[in-house]
């Protein structure tokens, strides 16, 4: 992975005790837990992530509460590279004949998406690793290397980040255009971020609660992160067992139609 302009070797990462330079292994690989609110649901998160080649990840929200009543009661995810995998339940409970259009297969296949970067990041951090090809731990030393995540003491760092304050001495011209761009996407103008670091220097933490563009529902999420370094294990779906993105519309489309 390519390191973020301007985040290799950062004074101020190093000076937070973010072990970003000593990372190269420890930082690859973790597993979490959190509670999140987003888009109208309230949900539980655990899964693992492996930053050591080709973003790989697993992840499930369990759905406790939500404003859209066919809502699934949980999704999984799983991310190989530049594939997604979504469990059929994600489809199932809103259109009840999805379960025909699925053919008995259990994964709809996609291109990857922003799904997994602000699922296990939130917006500022996930549109860094997603736009400047980084891992979690160098995203977070170059939100550091902006200078807005400020101490508050035993390892916790808090502020407010937007596109806007990760300068040039961050990231170059392009990658902050992209930044930008991937938080409007998600309708998210600023974030207030918290980080808890560990003994290790690695994030133990993260908090975050997003500013939203007019009319849009807000975002927040506490993520904790345990195990760095420890083997993890992705697998994605078996091919027998996956329906391509494209192919399951078409098959839903066909089925509707037939009534």
């Amino acid at each position: 992975m390519a390191a973020a302009a301007g985040c290799g070797g950062s004074s101020k990462a190093a000076k937070s005790g973010l072990a970003a330079d000593a990372a190269d292994a420890a930082g690859k690989t973790v597993s979490f837990e959190g509670d999140a609110v987003a888009e109208g649901m309230t949900g539980k998160l655990t899964g693992v992530l492996d930053f050591s080649g080709d973003v790989r990840a697993d992840f499930t929200i369990t759905i406790a509460a939500s404003d859209d009543p066919k809502a699934p009661p949980r999704m999984r995810t799983v991310m190989d590279g530049e594939a997604e995998y979504r469990s059929a339940e994600a489809y199932t409970n809103a259109r009840p004949q999805a379960a025909k259009a699925l053919g008995g297969k259990h994964w709809v296949k996609s291109e990857a998406s922003s799904v997994l970067h602000l699922n296990t990041s939130g917006a500022v951090l996930g549109a860094v690793t997603l736009e400047t090809d980084t891992d979690l731990v160098e995203a977070l030393a170059a939100v550091f290397e902006s200078g807005v995540l400020k101490p508050d003491g035993a390892g916790h760092y808090a502020g407010t980040v937007d596109a806007g304050t990760l300068g040039a001495s961050t990231f170059d011209a392009a990658h902050r255009a992209a930044i930008t761009s991937a938080m409007r996407r998600t309708s998210v103008t600023a974030e207030k971020l918290e980080v808890w670091l560990g003994a290790d220097g690695l994030p133990a933490e993260i908090k975050y609660v997003d500013d939203v563009a007019a009319g849009k529902k807000p975002s927040h999420a506490d993520l904790r992160f345990h195990d760095w370094g420890k083997p993890v294990t992705v697998a994605s779906p078996p091919a027998s067992d996956t329906i391509g993105f494209d192919d399951f519309l078409t098959a839903l489309k066909t089925t509707i139609a037939a009534g």
